[in-house]
């Protein structure tokens, strides 16, 4: 249970990171919050499926 949800936390920031900074090189303020949410939403997803076996 620890691992699922450190690794989903973990999963969102870095997906967080990435999609800001993709966002913000790509369309600055806009791109950086909805690349961020965005970035932090597939994270968690790909982290639940990676850790949490769902």
């Amino acid at each position: 249970m620890i691992g699922c949800v450190a690794g989903t936390a973990g999963s969102a920031g870095l997906g967080f990171l990435t999609g800001t900074s993709v966002g913000t090189v790509t369309f600055p303020i806009v791109g950086t919050v909805s690349g961020g949410a965005f970035g932090a939403w597939s994270g968690a997803g790909l982290g639940m499926a990676t850790f949490c076996g769902v």
